[in-house]
């Protein structure tokens, strides 16, 4: 056989990849231009209905949309998502629990279930109730729960540690004064002795 033919046997699987890229590259580029093509024709047929809803009076569908972005123009970002006693009692939480997920303003309905026998206004009660921390172990199970001290009354604090307790789950009160040491805090929240 001939020189010329091995050349071309070589030659035939480089075009034959340059053409799988070139082809590619066409079909990209042709879905990129549709895609392109029904963008512009989507937002202008949004820019003619609202010019024409604008000229005939109508009320466009944009209206509550708008209306809703006038009511959020005043609404800003809180700031902090923890004041500072409540973060310095998370960090602590997660350094002296390693193994262990911590997490904060959890509401007690979402750590208790409610009996048959619950009535409904408890449930709502469970609902805007906060937990300051819920301590878990890694299958997501509720070890404990954490509130810091001065933020809601004595019987409160007790009435809520009695229905925790109920569902096996620990109350344990810190004092945002006087936070225990890290070496402290798994004694303090599975009520070991040091």
């Amino acid at each position: 056989m001939s020189t010329g033919f091995w050349l071309v046997l070589l030659l035939l699987p480089a075009f034959g990849i340059i053409y799988a890229v070139w082809s590619y590259r066409n079909k990209t580029a042709a879905k990129e231009a549709s895609s392109r093509e029904r963008m512009t024709l989507l937002v202008g047929v949004t820019q003619a209905a609202r010019a024409a809803d604008a000229v005939s009076g109508r009320v466009s569908p944009q209206g509550p949309v708008k209306q809703l972005a006038a009511v959020m123009e005043g609404v800003t970002q809180a700031g902090r998502f923890l004041n500072q006693p409540e973060t310095l009692a998370y960090y602590l939480l997660k350094a002296g629990l390693p193994g262990y997920e911590v997490f904060p303003r959890v509401s007690l309905a979402a750590v208790l279930t409610a009996g048959a026998s619950a009535s409904a206004v408890e449930d709502r009660t469970k609902e805007r109730q906060n937990l300051d921390f819920v301590v878990c172990d890694k299958t997501m199970r509720v070890v404990a729960a954490v509130q810091l001290e001065g933020r809601s009354s004595t019987e409160a604090m007790a009435a809520l540690g009695r229905e925790l307790s109920t569902a096996g789950i620990r109350l344990i009160r810190f004092d945002p004064a006087a936070l225990p040491r890290r070496e402290q805090v798994r004694a303090r929240v599975f009520g070991e002795s040091l």
